[in-house]
């Protein structure tokens, strides 16, 4: 059982994989709060940011990658909710 449901009724994943350009993920884990710990290990982050743009999945299963470098928290939330509606069909 996994989350009260059977593995077996699961047909397909679907993963949305938000990335950013390499800039982009340095000025955000520059700007946390308590982004120290986050910066000292930022390659890390940059790394696997390239590595998420790289992946594939096989079908059935899906895999949506969006670029949200140049967006705000706002249009990233309202894109994530449209992935979301389209999957679901809500």
């Amino acid at each position: 059982m996994l989350g009260g449901a059977l593995v077996e009724e699961f047909t397909a994943v679907h993963f949305l994989v938000l990335v950013s350009d390499e800039p982009t993920v340095r000025a955000r884990l520059a700007a946390r709060p308590g982004s120290r710990t986050a910066l000292a290990r930022v390659d890390l982050h940059v790394a696997l940011d390239d590595s998420l743009r790289r992946a594939t999945v096989t079908p059935p299963h899906t895999m949506t990658v969006l670029d949200t470098a140049r967006w705000t928290p706002a249009m990233t939330a309202s894109a994530a909710s449209a992935w979301s509606e389209r999957l679901t069909g809500r």
